[in-house]
């Protein structure tokens, strides 16, 4: 943003006085309620924050008289805007703690991890959906499904880093993401591995 934007923008910020006082005094409230509400208002444009408030009965809300700090940063930019899901320490350590962002991991680690994950669980859908789901071919059907969707994801993960070339995952002295190719080619070994046990189980234990 250039200055003059901020400055056209700061000089014509409304404030809460202006908009709230002549609201709350037509509706006939005490003064306690006009300072809360004047409260809200300062709290809500000046420092962007927003009361926190539970949800008791569908439809009602009770305040909880915490504040929720959903603007960031910078003032103006609409895309730092924080909530509890992307910003709440449950959330941010969920998110740290997966194969892709956790610390500690080699690349070929987080590929297996990853494929391993997505083909033990991509088979389930055609398995239990699938136009041949009540027939005996119906997990060896979600077996090959899964493996070419499994295909299908790391070949495009192998188009991304023959174009972007990502390469947060390099090494001191790799070639531009040479990380990123280690990652999907376990990716794809994972994926079938995942995929295969999953198969084994549904045929051992299936009914």
């Amino acid at each position: 943003m250039g200055w003059w934007d901020f400055w056209y923008l700061k000089l014509n910020q409304w404030e809460p006085d202006e908009v709230y006082l002549g609201d709350l005094t037509d509706k006939g409230m005490t003064g306690l309620e006009t300072e809360l509400r004047m409260e809200y208002g300062k709290k809500l444009d000046r420092e962007g924050a927003t009361p926190l408030s539970l949800p008791v009965f569908p439809g009602v809300f009770q305040p909880t008289g915490g504040y929720i700090q959903w603007r960031g940063k910078e003032y103006w930019a609409g895309d730092t805007v924080r909530t509890p899901v992307s910003d709440g320490k449950f959330a941010v350590d969920f998110l740290n703690n997966t194969a892709f962002y956790r610390e500690g991991l080699k690349p070929w680690q987080r590929g297996l991890e990853i494929g391993m994950a997505h083909g033990y669980w991509i088979i389930g859908p055609f398995v239990s959906l699938g136009p041949l789901r009540n027939t005996p071919e119906a997990a060896t059907v979600g077996l090959l499904c899964g493996c070419a969707i499994v295909g299908l994801a790391s070949c495009g993960g192998l188009l991304v880093g023959a174009t972007l070339k990502p390469t947060f995952l390099d090494r001191e002295g790799d070639a531009k993401a040479a990380g990123w190719q280690e990652m999907i080619n376990w990716h794809a070994l994972g994926g079938l591995g995942g995929a295969g046990f999953a198969h084994a189980l549904l045929t051992v234990f299936g009914s």
